[in-house]
């Protein structure tokens, strides 16, 4: 157990060693055989706290021994996983049985972690460890986290056939997503269907600094790309700062400038936004979906904007919008055909956070096959292929400009068109298991106290 937290703490930044992924939960699943109730609800804590507290380790700069508590709140979801296997090993007698309950109890009981539990926290699960492959697009994460998890369990519980099926699908998991037929064909595409993208990264989250810098840009593009709170205050409010923003773009050939910015609201509030700004005004704005936990970040948008622009349909999730699947799914499905996302994580945060983080962009992409251009105040600012790889970026914490290329693409993968449903099917797949492995354990308890009964009534 405690290797397989190790193995996990290498899956992931600064580490990298993403094909770790494919036997780092394996030991987990091997501690897990024939454990007792208590045994494998502890074994699944410890497990969950050593993994949470490596990875993340980089809250405590954040919340100090307040991080103790959050990492203890996701390692009970892998508690809760361990007590699972221990009563499915009690109720179910058929190996085949078993081995195909347990990846359905993980990949539930992650889904409900990431996207529906209050702290909705989608970072560090086997499906984002490993590299985008052939099964991202189909079934996004969560359904590489359930195929990571069955080939796991056949290895680690199965016998000769379920190995070597297990050892098979771990085959296909090395499979790369750009060999797929749409994946080569957009590497051989045309430059008529290609966008240039000035990406501007700065900590200076202030109109006046992304101007002078985004002055620099050395080479005509169709659109400049500004991150998030890049402007402190809506900027078609201030006609100084919309004429600079206008006399830019003319100067450096951009169609369009997406920025983040705010949107004020009459109570005070405000959304956190991102602008889009053509030559002759505003063209759109997309209001951020999920602000982040236990900051002010604004509220939280219910739509995810798609906006008409001269370079095609853009979508602009912001940040955190995209660590989970919905927003940029929705996006796509609304017709965006690129992806511009203003995104900021602060200096303060430190390196591990921002590797951490850049990951799960690659991710979204790859799950709705469109290219990505993401803009971070202080890195990683990257252009990311449909295919999941990074193409190109900027080196972390320093200020400067990448010249991106992205491509306007409007087919929908199978991930986007349903396969998507296949994290909330697991979860109530998963509840409804947990539930009837209980009451499977509670009669069986029941029935043990009866025979007891009757044995004692025997005797005397």
């Amino acid at each position: 157990m405690v290797v397989s937290a190790g193995l996990v703490v290498l899956t992931f930044p600064p580490f990298g060693i993403s094909y770790l992924a494919l036997v780092a939960w394996i030991p987990l699943l091997w501690a897990l055989k024939d454990a007792s109730l208590a045994a494998g609800t502890h074994l699944g804590f410890l497990h969950g706290m050593l993994s949470f507290a490596g990875t993340l380790c980089w809250l405590w700069g954040l919340f100090g021994p307040l991080s103790i508590g959050l990492w203890a709140v996701l390692a009970l979801f892998s508690a809760v996983f361990g007590l699972s296997v221990a009563m499915a090993q009690k109720c179910l007698k058929n190996r085949l049985h078993l081995l195909a309950v347990i990846p359905v109890l993980w990949a539930g009981i992650e889904y409900f972690r990431c996207e529906v539990f209050t702290l909705h926290f989608p970072w560090i699960t086997p499906g984002t460890g490993f590299e985008p492959n052939l099964f991202t697009g189909i079934v996004g994460v969560y359904g590489v986290s359930l195929v990571l998890i069955w080939a796991g369990g056949s290895l680690a519980l199965g016998g000769r056939t379920g190995r070597i099926t297990g050892a098979l699908a771990l085959v296909l998991m090395v499979f790369p997503l750009s060999r797929l037929d749409w994946a080569r064909d957009i590497q051989k595409a045309e430059v008529d269907g290609n966008v240039s993208v000035a990406i501007v990264q700065s900590e200076e989250c202030y109109f006046r600094a992304y101007a002078d810098l985004s002055e620099t840009i050395s080479e005509p593009v169709d659109a400049i790309l500004w991150p998030e709170y890049a402007v402190s205050n809506d900027l078609m409010t201030s006609p100084v700062d919309l004429a600079r923003t206008m006399a830019l773009m003319r100067s450096k050939s951009a169609s369009i400038l997406v920025t983040g910015s705010r949107t004020n609201l009459e109570n005070g509030d405000y959304y956190n936004t991102a602008l889009t700004v053509g030559l002759n005004g505003e063209l759109g704005r997309h209001f951020k979906n999920r602000p982040v936990h236990f900051f002010k970040d604004g509220q939280p948008g219910t739509e995810s904007a798609v906006i008409e622009t001269p370079i095609g349909k853009i979508g602009t999730p912001i940040c955190f919008d995209c660590d989970y699947g919905e927003v940029v799914r929705n996006a796509v499905l609304g017709g965006a055909e690129i992806l511009l996302v203003p995104s900021m994580d602060a200096i303060s945060w430190g390196e591990r956070q921002h590797l951490q983080h850049a990951e799960l962009f690659k991710h979204r992409a790859a799950e709705n096959g469109r290219w990505m251009a993401v803009a971070a105040t202080s890195g990683r600012s990257q252009v990311i292929a449909p295919w999941g790889d990074v193409v190109d970026e900027l080196p972390l914490m320093d200020p400067g400009i990448l010249h991106g290329m992205v491509r306007i693409r409007s087919e929908l993968t199978p991930y986007t068109t349903g396969g998507w449903l296949v994290g909330p099917i697991m979860m109530w797949s998963a509840a409804g298991i947990f539930v009837g492995l209980s009451i499977a354990m509670i009669r069986a308890k029941k029935c043990e106290v009866s025979i007891a009964h009757e044995a004692v009534a025997g005797r005397d």
